[in-house]
């Protein structure tokens, strides 16, 4: 084989190396766990409404509930099992369920305002003519609102009714246990002001403290106070959401129950826009977490994948909450969708958490993830969507950057194009009949052009904290090297026939390499 058709065929192979380099970081990338604490997505299912997935602690599993046209999906996601139970419900309406609960092995849920109960294998089906336009279920109590006011119940002792309190226009509740006290939020809407009440049930005394107005907004046509959430850890954290036309924002309150008056709400702000918060933070939930609380939220985020390659998309963030501050935040989706209605699950096994995406024909993907070792090493992995996405990914960006690239490297190169025309214009004495000389003067003009100004300064900016190879400044040199490298290969001889040929199938050959190399970084 010739030495110029050895030359060609090492510039295709060092070519595709380049290329297979950024297919498997691409690659990587995609296949890899959202962060350092959350498993990869697993879909488990699909749903028709945009609405919480409800997550139950059973016997050891996990499972995920969601209704259906004409009842509900139940499906074990830890152990994970593909066997999904359907359950069917006489006369169902899912568009009047409004929440769900578990409890020993009973799920309840409202229905046209009225609470139901069944087992989770479909028997026992009941009506427990409690009315109720919202509940919660707190260990063995379940607290109920309606027209009348706020009303508790003992599950236990077959539904007793241990007290109310007065309170009228309760649209939403939500409450946690903590040391023999319930404490509740809640949501009056009167149609003219939205109120965010506050109170405690002492359970041993069967005494309800006296509601203390939290939160009064003026409603108008253009916003909506929501999605009221309690939390408790030394003192009592009540979030809510605030949406209007153009955004949604998260935001809470974290006060002292004996001292409550005068709060002023603070704005949630999630790091994940980039560098700076999040402008748009919907859809969340609350749960308590070890020794603070933790939460799970839809947010827009933008992130890089790698170089200049940025997503943006509405993702799911968890933030863990400590004495009244953000503690850590960890992205749980990096899909560059949408993804929202999160409901978090705390389980001696770890968290578990259920959200939506969107699915084709009017559906919900309903998907899932865990902190769980067993569920991370499960659901980890290469898929068939990592593959294509990072080709797509790996052929707009090599593709972008060759053509860029090339102009970028032709602009460098000409100082030593005008080095040679003034060779060929005038013929210097010593640079006569196509002189080598001429040629290593118009290489080291247009190898020193290129050192100072390519890639260009924002782009090296950019990869001063990219690790080992992105970093070295001496990869200019070394593509440059390579190409003189193939061109003496090709041409040959002590000197060259052309050096206006020579010069210019080393720029090609050099501005190949380069820009491949940088072709992540050149292109946003």
């Amino acid at each position: 084989m010739s030495k110029k058709a050895v030359s060609i065929l090492l510039v295709v192979i060092i070519s595709l190396l380049l290329i297979s380099y950024h297919f498997y970081e691409f690659l990587k990338v995609f296949s890899s766990n959202p962060s350092d604490m959350w498993s990869r997505d697993l879909s488990v299912g699909e749903k028709n409404l945009n609405m919480p997935s409800p997550l139950f602690w059973d016997g050891g599993s996990v499972y995920g509930i969601w209704t259906n046209d004409t009842g509900f999906a139940i499906s074990q996601i830890y152990p994970f099992s593909k066997d999904r139970k359907k359950i069917f419900i006489k006369n169902f309406n899912e568009t009047s369920v409004k929440n769900i609960e578990y409890y020993k092995g009973k799920i309840y849920w409202s229905e046209n305002d009225n609470i139901n109960e069944m087992e989770t294998n479909g028997d026992s089906y009941e009506n427990l003519n409690i009315i109720a336009v919202n509940f919660k279920i707190v260990d063995d109590y379940i607290i109920t609102v309606n027209s009348q006011g706020i009303e508790i119940f003992n599950i236990a002792n077959n539904f007793k009714k241990l007290s109310e309190v007065n309170l009228k226009n309760v649209s939403q509740i939500d409450a946690v246990h903590k040391n023999g006290t319930l404490y509740v939020s809640v949501l009056v809407d009167d149609k003219q002001e939205y109120k965010i009440y506050y109170l405690s049930y002492d359970i041993k005394r069967q005494r309800w403290s006296t509601p203390i107005e939290v939160y009064k907004l003026p409603q108008t046509a253009t916003s909506k106070l929501d999605n009221i959430k309690i939390g408790y850890d030394k003192k009592v954290y009540i979030f809510y959401n605030l949406t209007s036309k153009t955004s949604s924002n998260v935001y809470y309150f974290y006060f002292d129950p004996q001292n409550s008056k005068r709060l002023e709400p603070r704005k949630l702000e999630l790091n994940v826009y980039g560098k700076i918060p999040s402008p748009d933070v919907g859809a969340f939930d609350i749960k308590e977490f070890q020794d603070g609380i933790a939460g799970v939220f839809s947010a827009l985020s933008s992130y890089k994948i790698i170089g200049q390659s940025r997503v943006e998309g509405t993702e799911i963030i968890y933030a863990s909450f400590k004495d009244g501050g953000i503690a850590k935040v960890k992205s749980v989706t990096k899909e560059g969708g949408w993804a929202s209605e999160p409901y978090l699950l705390n389980t001696p096994k770890g968290l578990f958490l259920s959200w939506i995406e969107t699915g084709g024909f009017y559906k919900y993907i309903v998907k899932v993830a865990s902190t769980n070792p067993e569920f991370i090493k499960q659901v980890s992995g290469i898929r068939k969507l990592d593959i294509q996405n990072a080709l797509s990914l790996c052929t707009f960006s090599i593709s972008a950057a060759l053509l860029l690239g090339f102009i970028m490297t032709f602009s460098v190169s000409l100082p030593g194009y005008g080095w040679l025309l003034f060779v060929m214009l005038f013929e210097p004495r010593k640079f006569k009949n196509e002189s080598i000389n001429s040629f290593y003067i118009g290489m080291s003009l247009y190898g020193a052009a290129k050192y100072f100004f390519y890639p260009p300064q924002v782009i090296k900016n950019s990869m001063e904290q990219i690790p080992f190879p992105y970093n070295l400044n001496i990869i200019p040199i070394l593509t440059l090297v390579l190409s003189f490298v193939f061109v003496k290969m090709y041409f040959g001889g002590k000197k060259f026939n052309s050096n206006f040929a020579a010069f210019t199938f080393m720029v090609i050959i050099d501005s190949l390499f380069i820009n491949l190399f940088y072709a992540p970084f050149l292109i946003k």
